[in-house]
């Protein structure tokens, strides 16, 4: 059962409190990610940004340099950390 709402909120405050960093699993939409953004969680991962790739293609765009630089037009990482891009 995924983690929604003030529950997930209060997860990631206690990790705060604890001065762990997050990781979200299982995004997949923009409203997902504008509310892990809004709770200063700092890492996310899910279809929303890429499906799901092959060992060898995973291990290219690490390589590369390419991963979450760009996931959508109105979203990007920077740095590891999930922020908003310029519209």
């Amino acid at each position: 059962m995924p983690i929604t709402g003030q529950s997930f909120r209060t997860i990631v405050a206690l990790a705060h409190n604890f001065g762990l960093k997050v990781v979200a699993e299982g995004v997949e939409t923009p409203e997902e990610v504008d509310e892990l953004l809004a709770i200063d969680c700092e890492y996310a991962q899910g279809y929303f940004f890429s499906r799901l790739v092959d060992e060898d293609t995973a291990m290219r765009l690490l390589s590369d340099g390419h991963c979450g630089k760009k996931p959508s037009p109105q979203m990007a990482f920077k740095e590891s950390s999930l922020v908003r891009s310029p519209r």
